[in-house]
C-alpha cells in the first residue's frame, strides 16, 4: 500500500468530500438548531442540568489526524464558530431553501487553539446537522480510515455517562476519547460490564486541564458496556471541570474504527409505581 503524504491527503479529501457528505444522511446525531433546540433529560434529584449549550465538535490536527466538517441544511441555516483570523466565522447554507450538503476541509486550523486536539463549541440557527469527519492516517501502513464522530452534548461531573456495545479482547480494542473543558484536572473512573450486566472490572484515568487523553482500555471484555463518572472509585474526589467523550472500537490489526457515542445514565426516580 503505497504511503499517503500531506497533499495527497488534502486532495483525496476534496475528491471525496460529496460522497462522504452523504454520510450525513445516514448519520443519527440529533441536529444542531440553535443552543435553545438541545434536548435535556428529565430532571432527577441529585442531576445538575445539561453543561454541554451549544453542543461541541471534536477537532484534531496533527500529523496523523485531521477534521473536517459536514453539514447538511435543510432550508436556510447558519453555522457559528469563533476564527482566531477573522473573529465569529459564519457559514451561511440553504438559502433556497433545498437541502444543501457542505464541508469545511480542516476547520481546526483556524480555530488557532492551544492543543492538537479538543473541543470547538459551535453555536447554529435553522434546521442543520453537522458531524465531525476524522481522517486517521496508518503511519505503518499509509491507510487512510475515515469515521464520523457525532456532536458531543453530555459532559462529567453533571452525568454519568456510559457506552453501549465495546470490545476488548485479542481481536478487537477500544479507546476512550477524553477531552476536559474546564481549568482543572478531571479524574474519570471507569467501570466495565460484561454482556449479562455484571460487573468486568474497574480501571481509571485523568484528563489534564483543557486538555485530550485517549485511554485505551487494559481490560478483557468481549462484548458488553462501560460507565464513566468523575473521581477515582472509591475516593469521591471530583473536579468541577466538565468532561466530553466518545468511545472508538477498533480491530487490533486493521480494520475500520466504530465510533459509540457516551451517553448519560438517568437513574430511575426512587418510589412510584
Amino acid at each position: 500500500m503505497r504511503r499517503v503524504g500531506a497533499c495527497d491527503r488534502v486532495f483525496g479529501f476534496l475528491g471525496r468530500a460529496v460522497a462522504l457528505s452523504l454520510l450525513l444522511i445516514l448519520v443519527t446525531a440529533p441536529a444542531l438548531a440553535g443552543s435553545a433546540s438541545v434536548a435535556e433529560p428529565q430532571a432527577v434529584e441529585g442531576m445538575t442540568s445539561i453543561v454541554l449549550s451549544p453542543p461541541r465538535l471534536v477537532y484534531a490536527d496533527t500529523e496523523l489526524w485531521q477534521t473536517h466538517l459536514l453539514i447538511q441544511a435543510n432550508g436556510p441555516s447558519r453555522l457559528r464558530y469563533t476564527n482566531c483570523f477573522q473573529g465569529l466565522f459564519e457559514v451561511k447554507l440553504g438559502g433556497s431553501g433545498e437541502p444543501t450538503l457542505a464541508t469545511v476541509p480542516n476547520f481546526s486550523r483556524n480555530l488557532c487553539a492551544p492543543g492538537d486536539a479538543g473541543l470547538a463549541p459551535m453555536d447554529a440557527d435553522g434546521d442543520l446537522s453537522v458531524v465531525t469527519l476524522a481522517e486517521f492516517l496508518d503511519a505503518d501502513t499509509g491507510d487512510v480510515a475515515a469515521f464520523v464522530i457525532p456532536p458531543l452534548r453530555w459532559a462529567m461531573p453533571a452525568f454519568r455517562l456510559r457506552a453501549d456495545a465495546i470490545q476488548s479482547d485479542a481481536t478487537y480494542k477500544t479507546s476512550i476519547a477524553l477531552f476536559n473543558d474546564g481549568t482543572t484536572d478531571a479524574p474519570v473512573t471507569l467501570r466495565l460490564f460484561d454482556a449479562h450486566g455484571a460487573p468486568a472490572g474497574t480501571e481509571s484515568t485523568n484528563v489534564p486541564a483543557n486538555g485530550f487523553v485517549l485511554y485505551e482500555l487494559a481490560g478483557e471484555l468481549p462484548l458488553g458496556r462501560l460507565e464513566l463518572e468523575a473521581g477515582y472509585a472509591g475516593f469521591g474526589f471530583a473536579s468541577d471541570s466538565p468532561v466530553y467523550g466518545f468511545a472508538v472500537v477498533t480491530w487490533r490489526t486493521g480494520g475500520s474504527p466504530r465510533v459509540v457515542e457516551l451517553t448519560p445514565i438517568i437513574p430511575a426516580p426512587s418510589g412510584g409505581d
